[in-house]
């Protein structure tokens, strides 16, 4: 068996090509539509995209701007996502329903990718 159908036939419980690390500030909104924009916190990070905690559903394929304020960075990582992934969070708040949310980033440039993989590399410096 190749490489490609060990990675595709993997169903244990991380499949996940990057390491990931918590801990960050994001804005989000619809892609276009700044007065759209929402507060949330990351639940983690890495390279290849970022999963949110968010109070509502945003369906998959849905195009989104974000701000990432990473502790290390004077300035947020602009960047565009797509929703690939949502899931209902066990995180509660009375009369609140929470969702995870996978959002894949689309054209990160190397420097972006450095900036983040260095955060999650060495997050306390």
């Amino acid at each position: 068996m190749n490489q490609e159908n060990l990675n595709n036939n993997y169903s244990g419980p991380e499949r996940r090509r990057y390491p990931r690390l918590k801990a960050a500030l994001i804005e989000y909104s619809l892609l276009g539509d700044v007065s759209s924009k929402e507060l949330s916190f990351t639940k983690n990070v890495s390279i290849g995209g970022v999963c949110i905690l968010l109070p509502e559903e945003i369906p998959t394929n849905t195009l989104l701007s974000l701000n990432i304020y990473l502790p290390n960075c004077d300035k947020p990582i602009i960047l565009k996502g797509k929703v690939v992934w949502i899931e209902r969070s066990d995180y509660y708040t009375p009369g609140r329903t929470y969702y995870n949310v996978g959002i894949e980033f689309i054209d990160i440039d190397e420097k972006t990718q450095s900036l983040i993989n260095s955060y999650i590399s060495n997050p306390l410096e």
